[in-house]
């Protein structure tokens, strides 16, 4: 298993040195991986987690910058956390009722309990970490 991991780190590793050659390519790269790790489901699906350890790998190395990189990073995670919101709020109460939350009900339910309860940390808690 951990040679499957390593396989992936390392092709990343390549895509990362790759695009870091190319400015505009770098920033577009990390914007999109930012957009895609905040949005609704398909951040389960983004590997940015080893992508932006990466990405600080080489900006300690000086082969990237760091605010523009930063800056694309935060902007992508913002524009990502708006169309999650935007579906959210555009689904409200209906999500119960789409897969995969349909089978789900109870956990959407002890979710919203919780949130009641915790407001603010409740957010923070959810975006903040991973588990």
């Amino acid at each position: 298993m951990f040679e499957f991991i390593h396989d992936i780190s390392a092709w990343l590793e390549a895509i990362l040195t790759a695009i870091s050659s190319n400015f505009w390519l770098s920033l577009l790269f990390i914007f999109l991986v930012c957009i895609g790790e905040a949005v609704f489901i398909v951040g389960l699906l983004v590997p940015s987690l080893p992508i932006l350890l990466l990405t600080g790998g080489l900006i300690a190395q000086g082969s990237l910058p760091f605010w523009p990189i930063f800056f694309a990073a935060a902007i992508g995670a913002i524009i990502g956390d708006a169309i999650s919101y935007t579906v959210g709020y555009a689904l409200k109460d209906r999500i119960k009722s789409i897969w995969p939350f349909n089978k789900n009900v109870a956990l959407i339910e002890q979710g919203e309990k919780f949130f009641a309860k915790h407001g603010g940390k409740a957010v923070i808690i959810a975006r903040f970490l991973p588990v």
